[in-house]
């Protein structure tokens, strides 16, 4: 189980903030940081809510199909998050040609419409529990 927080909802480090995460990881559930490469990213946020994983935002997938330039900024991105050992999760991909791009960079996991657009949660039973 993992909790997803953007950093423009992410909460200020106090003393009960430290708590609830410290108290939450302790129980096995994960932080994911939302909305990578977006708005005010940086490595505070990386060190201050040491995440598990981050999750890149469409936007700058997008761009990095389209640009050598987005694309190293991608890359470097990946690579850091690596390093550091957090998991890192490719939004936004739709097609089959981004999908394969988007293998080359290695992610540890990708997401996207190509894989299944949000549902109603009965037709999402019916589809993906219900039938198996």
């Amino acid at each position: 189980l993992g909790i997803e927080v953007t950093e423009s909802g992410y909460l200020e480090n106090t003393y009960h903030y430290k708590k609830l995460w410290s108290s939450l990881k302790e129980e096995g559930i994960t932080l994911i940081l939302d909305d990578y490469g977006t708005g005010y990213s940086n490595a505070y946020r990386l060190s201050d809510l040491t995440p598990h994983y981050i999750k890149i935002d469409r936007v700058l997938t997008q761009k990095a199909l389209s640009s050598n330039y987005e694309r190293s900024i991608l890359i470097y991105i990946i690579e850091m998050a690596h390093s550091l050992k957090l998991n890192v999760c490719i939004e936004g991909v739709e097609t089959e040609e981004e999908l394969q791009e988007i293998k080359k960079l290695n992610p540890d996991y990708i997401q996207g419409y190509l894989f299944g657009k949000p549902t109603p949660e009965d037709e999402f039973y019916n589809r993906q529990i219900k039938k198996k």
